[in-house]
């Protein structure tokens, strides 16, 4: 069996920020929207087992197989938490689209895919992807830490390289390629967050290639 040897990432002052100002946020909305607590705790969950069962293991580095148990907690979790603000119209992509960005990245870096990773963490920095993180407080402060935790680890600099490539092919793809791809690549990025438990497991297996973890590089080659 492959080892993932995957390079040192800090990300402990971003849940740092979810766990405060993120959990006020999700919080009044969920407190608005919905009669039970089902939602908060879901979004309790998640930051618990990124605190001390992920985060942890990224920061150290190397062999992050030990992360494999709690990565189909987190997507079901993460499925109840869009799941529920989108049924209501009120899927608010501040501290939700920031945790399902982490989850998916998660996925992909222990698959192996940290480029792809590395562009699912865009996810979490306003702008800087097509659809953007929208108006909450905390995702200005979440971009900037990112762009830390990032410098602090040179080896992540080839594999930014190979994530701007990817960003390269997609803003040189024709507006009918687009067209005729949308609904592919809409279901693409959300890919990770919605299959259940076991298939998660398959996919991110050492057994299949990283491309396999996401459809959505495929699908963004002409």
């Amino acid at each position: 069996m492959t080892i993932v040897k995957f390079p040192a990432l800090n990300l402990s002052e971003i849940v740092a920020i979810l766990k405060t100002e993120g959990s006020a946020e999700v919080g009044a909305i969920a407190k608005t929207f919905f009669k039970d607590t089902k939602v908060f705790d879901s979004w309790s969950r998640i930051l618990r087992i990124l605190e001390f069962n992920i985060i942890p293991v990224l920061a150290k580095g190397g062999d992050i197989s030990s992360i494999r148990p709690f990565l189909g907690i987190l997507v079901k979790e993460g499925k109840i938490l869009t799941d529920a603000f989108t049924a209501v119209g009120s899927f608010i992509p501040g501290p939700i689209g920031i945790v399902c960005s982490l989850i998916r990245a998660i996925a992909c870096f222990y698959g192996g895919n940290i480029p792809m990773g590395l562009l699912e963490l865009l996810g979490c920095i306003p702008g800087a992807k097509a659809v953007t993180i929208g108006s909450s407080k905390i995702a200005g402060k979440i971009g900037e830490r990112l762009m830390v935790a990032l410098k602090k680890n040179n080896a992540f600099e080839k594999y930014c390289a190979e994530a701007q490539l990817l960003l390269g092919k997609i803003s040189e793809l024709n507006s009918m390629f687009i067209i005729n791809k949308l609904d592919e690549i809409r279901k693409a990025a959300g890919y990770t967050m919605s299959i259940g438990t076991p298939k998660l497991l398959e996919i991110t297996g050492y057994k299949l290639a990283p491309k396999n973890i996401t459809k959505l590089g495929s699908l963004l080659t002409p």
